[in-house]
């Protein structure tokens, strides 16, 4: 039989956010808990002193005390040990917790020490995504396309040119709803790359290659470019896609037949930044847009953008650690403002990985 540890965490524990609990890694017991921990638990101390693991233990998903345990006595041997662990509390209710548990020294006895969150929301949060991205890019995709069919029939076959614009106008809105789930698609597949390479290129580089792929599209427009060949920026697919929208969207909502697009890029050493600007002569951009992107407490059902291009160069440049800013002419111009990293050789060798970026 093990020698019971008695023993207490620091009185400092109580001041933090996160809950903290002693554990004798033997027995599974909670020696000791600050308050953080308490309310995470349902219990109070004294309590959780005297109740086993598994009257804590939601027995919903087949845990057991013996993993548990397990990991506890993982972390005396082979360090730091990550476990996450449904909980019941005292009034019944139901919490995901995430426990780090990592060997602590007591006055020469050995315990664990475990650092608790509250995980609940996020993973709730996490689960409604991954279903509104299923229904989003495969249910609203499939019923879009199958609206378009049917539109394009109507129109073929219509009787009178009233019944053919509303045809019209259905299967364009149809196909809009199409793009928007495309656009998700690219949200999705640029910003979860995270072990695509991210060799720097030449900044200058990386935007005549968008801009001559965007240019076999809208060959009328006149994309013109101004920037230093010894500026740099991570070649990745995210950067790509954000400056692609950007420069479609200077060319498609032109009210001229020869759109013009500048596009200037520009060191900012005080913030060891590369500024990418994107400049047209269009109407400006709506503030319902603008601010959709920056304050999501300001989309209302009476105030929200009507597409997501913003968007998706917003979260493509910020998941390479850069910012976007729109700002726009009093009568007519805009500029989509990409503030990236400055990648230095030296830094992006310590890794091969976008997470130097």
């Amino acid at each position: 039989m093990s020698e019971t540890i008695t023993e207490e965490l620091p009185t400092e524990y109580d001041s933090l956010c996160i809950g903290i609990t002693l554990y004798d890694p033997q027995t599974g017991s909670i020696l000791d808990a600050n308050q953080r921990a308490e309310a995470i638990f349902g219990y109070d101390l004294e309590r959780l002193q005297q109740i086993d693991i598994v009257e804590y233990t939601a027995d919903t998903h087949g845990s057991s005390t013996s993993e548990f345990l397990a990991q506890l006595r993982s972390a005396t041997n082979h360090g730091h040990q990550q476990l996450r662990w449904r909980i019941q509390r005292e009034n019944g209710e139901l919490r995901w917790v995430q426990f780090h548990f990592a060997k602590f020294e007591v006055s020469g006895q050995t315990c664990v020490r475990a650092e608790l969150r509250d995980v609940t929301e996020i993973l709730e949060t996490t689960h409604r995504e991954e279903l509104f991205r299923r229904v989003l890019r495969h249910n609203l995709r499939n019923e879009a396309t199958v609206l378009m069919g049917h539109a394009e029939r109507i129109r073929r076959n219509a009787e009178t040119p009233l019944i053919g614009e509303a045809a019209g106008s259905i299967y364009s809105a149809a196909e809009n709803i199409g793009s928007i789930v495309e656009s998700v698609g690219e949200i999705e597949d640029t910003v979860n790359q995270t072990t695509t390479s991210c060799t720097p290129q030449s900044a200058a580089e990386v935007i005549r290659n968008v801009s001559t792929v965007v240019g076999s599209d809208y060959p009328e427009a006149d994309i013109r470019i101004n920037a230093e060949e010894k500026l740099r920026l991570p070649d990745s697919e995210a950067l790509r896609c954000a400056l692609r929208h950007a420069i479609e969207n200077a060319i498609v909502h032109s009210s001229e037949t020869e759109a013009v697009v500048k596009i200037h890029i520009k060191a900012l050493p005080k913030t060891d930044r590369i500024r990418v600007c994107i400049a047209d002569d269009n109407s400006p951009i709506p503030n319902c847009e603008i601010d959709a992107i920056h304050d999501r407490e300001s989309v209302t059902t009476t105030s929200h953008g009507s597409g997501i291009g913003l968007f998706v160069m917003k979260w493509c440049v910020e998941s390479l650690g850069g910012e976007i800013e729109i700002k726009q002419a009093n009568l007519r111009g805009n500029k989509v403002l990409m503030y990236l990293p400055n990648i230095r050789p030296a830094a992006v060798s310590l890794t091969s990985s976008c997470d130097a970026c």
